[in-house]
């Protein structure tokens, strides 16, 4: 009994998985956004984190029309959807932060550094708490890279 349930769900799965390819090859055109795609999706099905895909494509609550229009983050968990968008804003918040250091205003005599005591400085704000709350300054020292807030 257990052999012909497996039977039956393996050939769900291969009349699923062959609807799937149509699908994709009839509505992407061109080798590399066609192979691009099926990697995509074959990343995120063998993701072991990730069964909710896999569970979603066979139970039919992601059709085959919708892969082909998917991007790589909406198949992505809810959890590791929102680790990457953390991570993504972590390193803008670098980015600015190395921008303003190399580019930015670079003020003379205004804060001095605890670790060196030189007086060359850039500073930034962030909103790190609520909105009626008042910006986080956060100084750099030039010469050291010491941080610090006020």
């Amino acid at each position: 009994m257990k052999d012909k349930e497996n039977e039956e769900e393996h050939k769900k799965l291969m009349e699923k998985i062959v609807e799937i390819e149509e699908k994709l090859y009839e509505t992407i055109k061109g080798e590399a956004p066609y192979v691009n795609r099926v990697l995509e999706i074959l990343h995120n099905l063998k993701d072991k984190e990730n069964d909710k895909f896999k569970n979603d494509i066979i139970n039919g609550t992601i059709k085959p029309e919708d892969l082909c229009t998917m991007d790589a983050n909406e198949m992505l968990d809810k959890s590791k959807q929102q680790e990457r968008e953390k991570e993504k804003k972590q390193k803008v918040e670098e980015i600015s932060s190395d921008w303003q250091e190399k580019h930015g205003d670079v003020t003379e005599g205004v804060y001095k550094c605890n670790k060196c005591g030189k007086k060359k400085t850039v500073q930034r704000e962030l909103q790190t708490r609520s909105a009626d709350e008042p910006m986080t300054v956060f100084i750099t020292c030039v010469e050291c890279k010491n941080t610090w807030k006020i």
